[in-house]
């Protein structure tokens, strides 16, 4: 019993840890698209003044 309690917590916990961090990695390219985005946006608008 003690020994399917614990598979079933380190289960959940890698479960949880493997969510987080594609969640992490999935943010960190969003923002990081978004920055290059705004970046040219804000690069054409030096160049036209």
């Amino acid at each position: 019993m003690i020994n399917k309690k614990v598979d079933k917590k380190t289960q959940t916990v890698l479960f949880v840890f493997f969510c987080l961090m594609f969640v992490f990695y999935f943010l960190i390219t969003f923002f990081e698209k978004i920055y290059e985005r705004s970046g040219l946006k804000t690069n054409k608008k030096m160049e036209m003044c």
